[in-house]
Protein backbone atom coordinates (compact mmCIF):
# COMPACT_ATOMS: atom_id res chain seq x y z
CA UNK A 1 0.00 0.00 0.00
CA UNK A 2 1.74 3.09 -1.25
CA UNK A 3 0.91 6.49 0.17
CA UNK A 4 2.73 9.66 -0.91
CA UNK A 5 3.82 11.56 2.18
CA UNK A 6 5.55 14.80 1.25
CA UNK A 7 6.27 16.13 4.71
CA UNK A 8 8.52 19.12 5.17
CA UNK A 9 11.26 19.93 2.65
CA UNK A 10 14.20 21.90 4.04
CA UNK A 11 15.70 24.76 2.04
CA UNK A 12 18.87 22.70 1.46
CA UNK A 13 16.85 19.71 0.21
CA UNK A 14 14.80 21.95 -2.08
CA UNK A 15 17.93 23.66 -3.44
CA UNK A 16 19.74 20.37 -4.08
CA UNK A 17 16.62 18.90 -5.69
CA UNK A 18 16.24 21.93 -7.97
CA UNK A 19 19.94 22.14 -8.85
CA UNK A 20 20.74 18.42 -8.92
CA UNK A 21 17.85 16.89 -10.87
CA UNK A 22 18.85 18.43 -14.24
CA UNK A 23 22.39 17.10 -13.79
CA UNK A 24 21.86 13.70 -12.13
CA UNK A 25 18.13 13.02 -12.34
CA UNK A 26 16.13 11.09 -14.90
CA UNK A 27 12.61 12.37 -15.34
CA UNK A 28 9.81 9.88 -15.86
CA UNK A 29 8.90 9.10 -19.45
CA UNK A 30 6.47 6.48 -20.72
CA UNK A 31 9.29 4.82 -22.67
CA UNK A 32 12.30 2.60 -21.92
CA UNK A 33 15.22 4.38 -20.30
CA UNK A 34 18.46 4.51 -22.33
CA UNK A 35 20.95 3.64 -19.58
CA UNK A 36 23.97 4.37 -21.77
CA UNK A 37 22.67 7.88 -22.44
CA UNK A 38 21.80 8.36 -18.77
CA UNK A 39 25.15 7.18 -17.36
CA UNK A 40 27.47 7.73 -20.31
CA UNK A 41 28.89 4.21 -20.02
CA UNK A 42 28.04 0.52 -20.08
CA UNK A 43 28.30 -0.92 -16.56
CA UNK A 44 26.29 -3.14 -14.23
CA UNK A 45 23.29 -1.09 -13.13
CA UNK A 46 21.82 -1.46 -9.66
CA UNK A 47 18.20 -0.35 -9.21
CA UNK A 48 17.11 0.71 -5.75
CA UNK A 49 13.36 1.17 -5.39
CA UNK A 50 12.54 3.48 -2.50
CA UNK A 51 15.98 4.81 -1.60
CA UNK A 52 14.58 6.90 1.27
CA UNK A 53 16.91 9.70 2.33
CA UNK A 54 19.70 8.25 0.18
CA UNK A 55 22.45 7.72 2.77
CA UNK A 56 22.85 4.02 2.01
CA UNK A 57 22.64 4.54 -1.74
CA UNK A 58 25.33 7.24 -1.65
CA UNK A 59 27.59 5.14 0.57
CA UNK A 60 27.32 2.04 -1.61
CA UNK A 61 27.84 4.05 -4.81
CA UNK A 62 30.95 5.70 -3.34
CA UNK A 63 32.50 2.33 -2.43
CA UNK A 64 31.68 0.60 -5.74
CA UNK A 65 32.07 3.23 -8.48
CA UNK A 66 32.38 0.57 -11.19
CA UNK A 67 28.57 0.16 -11.05
CA UNK A 68 25.79 2.50 -12.10
CA UNK A 69 23.15 3.20 -9.44
CA UNK A 70 19.59 4.21 -10.18
CA UNK A 71 17.59 5.16 -7.10
CA UNK A 72 13.84 5.58 -7.41
CA UNK A 73 12.17 7.73 -4.78
CA UNK A 74 9.01 9.86 -4.82
CA UNK A 75 9.64 11.60 -1.50
CA UNK A 76 11.05 15.04 -2.44
CA UNK A 77 13.05 15.50 0.79
CA UNK A 78 14.73 12.13 0.22
CA UNK A 79 15.65 12.94 -3.38
CA UNK A 80 17.00 16.34 -2.32
CA UNK A 81 19.01 14.73 0.47
CA UNK A 82 20.51 12.14 -1.88
CA UNK A 83 21.42 14.80 -4.43
CA UNK A 84 23.12 16.76 -1.64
Amino acid sequence: SYVLRQGRVSEAQRRHHTDGMPRWGISYQAAPCDLFAAFGRIAPTILEIGCGMGETTASIAATTPQNNYLGIEVHTPGVGNLLK
